[in-house]
């Protein structure tokens, strides 16, 4: 992509641009373009991601390049997915209600805070449907677009 991008700039060597300018300026182009098509798709690069569900612990950090959530679920037998979808609700309602019977979930901060307070351990009893923040870490990568938007 860099070396794309510099043949559109008319550049044979790192003369005027440096090649981390030139990744700021591609993973700029990237978002852009993320949002392009977000706008016709939402869930287009949509990502499922599953954790423990751990014992008296309520905040949980939120996925490293999450833009933003579009469920936060526990895991449950009781539906076809296995995992019941949780209530977005505000942090200081949700942090009061020590003894109710129905989990909701708060952001907070970098955090997702889950409340009331979970007495049981379970492996993947959480699970985070989110879009990250689409970038390109190294030379190797290639944006999770469709070929002819590359350009």
């Amino acid at each position: 992509m860099r070396a794309m991008l510099r043949r559109r700039l008319q550049e044979k060597n790192a003369e005027n641009w440096t090649n981390t300018e030139l990744d700021e300026l591609l993973n700029e182009g990237l978002i852009r373009m993320q949002t392009q098509v977000m706008a016709v798709e939402p869930n287009s690069f949509l990502v499922l991601q599953q954790g423990p569900l751990t014992a008296n612990q309520q905040l949980y950090p939120v996925p490293t390049g999450m833009w933003y959530e579009t469920e936060v679920s526990l895991a449950d037998s009781a539906y076809a997915t296995g995992y019941r979808p949780l209530e977005l609700g505000d942090y200081d309602r949700i942090r009061l209600r020590l003894d109710a019977s129905e989990t909701k979930y708060a952001r907070f901060g970098n955090y997702f805070f889950l409340g009331p307070n979970h007495t049981t351990t379970t492996a993947n009893g959480l699970r985070v449907a989110f879009v990250p923040t689409l970038t390109m870490a190294t030379d190797a990568s290639v944006p999770p677009l469709h070929i002819g938007l590359h350009i």
